[in-house]
C-alpha cells in the first residue's frame, strides 16, 4: 500500500467527507489501482457549444470555491447539480498523481426514453490558480441496443 502513503492530505481529506456523509447524497468511489476507460471509449464534447466554458471562466474571475475543487468542478461539468435536483447514480475518481483526477460519472433512468445510462469522463488538471477540465466526452447505453453496451453516438 506505498502509493497510499503517497496521497495529498486533500485526498485524505476529501475521503474521510466521503465516507462520513458523501457530497450531497453522491455515491462516491475512489480508484487508485484501478484505470479508467480509454478516452477513445468516449465522444468528446465541445465545451464552448453551450456557454459552460463561459461560466466557468466567469466563476474563476469571481473566485467561486467550486473551481478549486475537482469533485464539483467535475460534477458542474457533468450536469450536476441538475433543474430536477437528481444526483448521479455514481461517481468514481481515479486517481492520477497529486496533480490529476479522472471523474466518471454515471447516470441511469435519464429523462430521455431512448437512454437507459449516461456516461462522462472528466479528465482535470490542477493549475496553479484553479483546477481545469483536460479532457470531457461522454458515451451512452441505448434503450434500443441495450444488449450491445456503451456506444459514443447518441441514442435514437
Amino acid at each position: 500500500m506505498a502509493f497510499m502513503r503517497r496521497l495529498p492530505i486533500w485526498t485524505w481529506m476529501l475521503l474521510v467527507l466521503l465516507i462520513g456523509v458523501g457530497i450531497g447524497g453522491y455515491a462516491i468511489g475512489m480508484r487508485t489501482a484501478a484505470t479508467p476507460p480509454d478516452r477513445e471509449a468516449y465522444r468528446a464534447y465541445d465545451l464552448t457549444e453551450d456557454g459552460w466554458l463561459a461560466d466557468y471562466q466567469q466563476a474563476r474571475a469571481t473566485g467561486a470555491a467550486w473551481v478549486h475543487d475537482p469533485i464539483a468542478l467535475g460534477l458542474r461539468s457533468a450536469g450536476y447539480p441538475n433543474d430536477d435536483q437528481i444526483p448521479p447514480d455514481q461517481v468514481s475518481i481515479f486517481y492520477q498523481g497529486p496533480d490529476r483526477l479522472t471523474l466518471i460519472v454515471l447516470t441511469e433512468g435519464t429523462h430521455d426514453d431512448s437512454v437507459a445510462a449516461s456516461e462522462t469522463r472528466i479528465d482535470l488538471i490542477r493549475e496553479p490558480a484553479a483546477w481545469q477540465i483536460e479532457w470531457l466526452g461522454g458515451r451512452y447505453r441505448c434503450v434500443r441496443d441495450i444488449t450491445l453496451g456503451w456506444a459514443t453516438d447518441l441514442c435514437s
